[in-house]
Order: C-alpha cells, then sequence, then structure tokens
C-alpha cells in the first residue's frame, strides 16, 4: 500500500483533485476529475476538456492531383478526435448531451465518399471546419492517411494531421 500512495502523489496534474477520505481504519486518497468532484461537491464547475475519439475509420473517395486516382478511387483512412466537456454526459448517461458518434461518422463518410479532391490537405481542412462548426466541440483533431501514394518506391501512406480550436 505503501508503494502505491508514493505513485498516487507523483499525479498532480491541474485536472485532477485529491480528495482525502478518513475510514474508521485509517485515512485514504483518491485522484477523480476535477470537474466531476468540483461540481458534485457543490464547488465552482471548472472548464474541462475531455476527448471522444474514433480511429481508423476507413472509407473510398476519390481524391488525388492523378486522373486516374479521381477516376478509379481508393482506400482513404480517418482518425477524428474531439475536445469537449462531457461532464453533462457523465452525469446524464444521455446521448443528447454528448456527440453521437453515428453523426460524425456520418459527416466524415459524406466529405471522403461524396466529395473530390486534389489534396488530402484540402479534405482535411474541409473536415475540420464542417465538423467545427456542426457538432457542440471546442477542438478537432483530423488525421487523413491515404495508403496508395503513387510514387516511384515504396511507402506505407502519406498523411495529413491538422489540428484546430474555436
Amino acid at each position: 500500500m505503501r508503494h502505491q500512495r508514493e505513485n498516487f502523489r507523483q499525479v498532480n496534474l491541474p485536472e485532477y483533485t485529491v480528495v482525502k477520505i478518513r475510514l474508521s481504519n485509517g485515512s485514504a486518497s483518491l485522484a477523480l476529475p476535477f470537474t466531476f468532484t468540483s461540481e458534485r461537491l457543490g464547488g465552482e464547475a471548472m472548464s474541462s476538456e475531455d476527448r471522444i475519439i474514433l480511429h481508423n475509420m476507413v472509407f473510398r473517395g476519390r481524391h488525388g492531383v492523378h486522373p486516374a486516382e479521381r477516376e478509379l478511387g481508393q482506400r482513404f483512412e480517418i482518425d477524428v478526435e474531439l475536445g469537449l466537456d462531457l461532464s453533462r454526459a457523465i452525469a446524464s448517461d444521455a446521448l443528447t448531451d454528448t456527440v453521437d458518434y453515428s453523426r460524425l461518422h456520418a459527416i466524415v463518410r459524406e466529405e471522403v465518399e461524396e466529395q473530390q479532391y486534389q489534396l488530402i490537405e484540402t479534405l482535411a481542412g474541409t473536415l475540420v471546419r464542417r465538423l467545427l462548426a456542426e457538432l457542440p466541440v471546442t477542438s478537432v483533431l483530423v488525421r487523413v492517411r491515404k495508403p496508395q501514394v503513387p510514387l516511384n518506391g515504396m511507402l506505407g501512406f502519406a498523411a495529413v494531421e491538422m489540428q484546430r480550436r474555436r
């Protein structure tokens, strides 16, 4: 127990509050998310940024500089990380207090499968703009991977990562 307590004391993040509890056989300390703890204890609510992540969504799109890429299409892999405060969703357990994953997936699918861009930079930028505009989030990170890049050589994938905040 002493070893755990020493490791516990090393947790010194502003988004966590250490709560000390006195038990009949001694005392214990817990680290809880600060916004949840402060609200539950009647304190002032602090802002926080939690994350919703959809990783490795796979679609077939028609993006690329070369005409054959736009004509034949190819596989695109997309990661999205949304920053937002999930305190209300934690308390209510209601879908209306968070981002519906199916809505997020539909926005990404629509841009990748129904639009055409020459550059994956443009695809990533369009996704970021739409997600910030259409979802109740404070930040968006989008990764677009293109596994089949027409280069004269071996390459795992080309990718663009873009992050924006309100």
